[in-house]
């Protein structure tokens, strides 16, 4: 807690461990959030959800992918999951990493790029596409997953499978190869 004590902006901590029951293009999901913030700001209270990571690395460049490789964060700021508890809206998501006695967050708010330094900016109209984006590719995968398409992309299969990918990426080269 003294790493989040440099944190720019005043906040205080409105939910822990929140359990939510919601359905996602009709897949029924059972979400608990880590933490919810209320950050004063000189134009009102933004809310920050944040998700408590321990043991590997969360990379928050995940949220950007065409795929999102971390959906976690993006699913409770865009499908009004943090709204049951009666938080209008999610103007941020944030990684508490809490690895190896070094606390960092990563975040990515309407409000400003960092959490422990830089200037307030004005980014509602990027976080607002950034939501769009979200729904429209969580909407898909929960479609394609209720449709029996449960397949691993090559993004996410590179870090779990890395080693077993030199062998399908040798094995696609050949076929490419070959015609």
């Amino acid at each position: 807690m003294r790493h989040e004590r440099r944190r720019l902006d005043p906040f205080s901590v409105e939910h822990i461990e929140a359990e939510v029951e919601m359905r996602l293009a009709g897949l029924p999901l059972k979400l608990r959030i880590d933490r919810i913030d209320r950050v004063r700001h000189p134009d009102g209270d933004r809310w920050l959800v944040l998700d408590y990571k321990t043991g590997r690395n969360a990379d928050p460049r995940g949220w950007s992918a065409d795929r999102l490789a971390e959906p976690q964060l993006p699913l409770y700021a865009s499908h009004a999951a943090a709204e049951v508890m009666g938080v209008p809206r999610v103007d941020g998501i944030c990684f508490g990493h809490l690895k190896d006695g070094h606390p960092t967050l990563s975040a990515l708010t309407d409000w400003r790029q960092k959490l422990i330094e830089g200037e307030l900016q004005d980014l509602r109209d990027d976080w607002a596409n950034k939501l769009s984006d979200w729904r429209q590719q969580l909407i898909a995968a929960a479609r394609g997953f209720l449709a029996g398409e449960a397949g691993i992309g090559k993004v996410n299969a590179r870090s779990f499978y890395a080693d077993l990918l030199l062998f399908v990426d040798a094995d696609a080269q050949s076929d490419e190869d070959e015609s």
